[in-house]
């Protein structure tokens, strides 16, 4: 099965709750799996997984093993950076136009 590519969003330092990223490192979450309290957090849209932690770096993610779901959100046991973008207010701004323009 080919891994699943995602989006995170990130603060500047990538080390959301503690946990530092890497780019193109997996990092294993040992343990269980619940939504919004344990494990890797990614969301299938960019406007979700901004939604959850305030956007400063911008990552597509790659995905496997164990996972939990819902509608705007996912929780993985490993996860990697595969891409990541700095991200800006006037990021925000061109989005919230292109937006406004559909």
């Amino acid at each position: 099965m080919k891994n699943k590519q995602l989006w995170k969003s990130l603060p500047k330092n990538l080390a959301p709750n503690g946990f530092q990223f890497k780019v193109g490192e997996w990092a294993k979450h040992k343990g269980k799996l619940e939504m919004c309290e344990s494990g890797f957090h990614c969301s299938e849209n960019i406007v979700d997984a901004m939604s959850y932690v305030a956007c400063e770096k911008l990552a597509q993610v790659e995905v496997r093993g164990k996972h939990l779901g819902q509608d705007d959100k996912q929780c993985w046991q490993e996860m990697r950076l595969v891409k990541v973008w700095n991200w800006n207010k006037k990021d925000s701004v061109s989005l919230a136009i292109f937006a406004a323009e559909l």
